[in-house]
């Protein structure tokens, strides 16, 4: 190794170490409410399947037809299906750094 890679890790390694350095109890404290917020919105219950079904049924109250209507959804339910997954991971990954951050 020649000098100046020498120096630039000499330099290097110190700095990276300082900058990885956080607080544990803002890092829980983060994920703990982040965890909380995502609980509120499984409280929701709404789903974009019942945005859908809801938006069909005002369309046919606009065209003055009262009888049920068959609704195509399936996007919506992709949606749904998608929105959970990414939830399900954000609420693993919140917990998990909140369980190894402390408390």
């Amino acid at each position: 190794m020649n000098k100046k890679m020498i120096f630039k890790a000499a330099f290097l390694v110190p700095v990276l170490l300082l900058a990885s350095c956080v607080n544990l109890k803002k890092v829980n404290d983060y994920a703990t409410n982040s965890t909380r917020s995502l609980n509120q919105f499984e409280e929701l219950g709404y789903t974009f399947v019942k945005a859908c079904n809801e938006v069909c049924q005002l369309e046919q109250l606009d065209k003055q037809q009262l009888r049920e209507a068959e609704c195509d959804c399936r996007n919506e339910q992709a949606a749904d299906s998608m929105t959970s997954a990414i939830y399900s991971a954000l609420k693993g990954y919140f917990e998990v750094i909140s369980k190894i951050s402390g408390k």
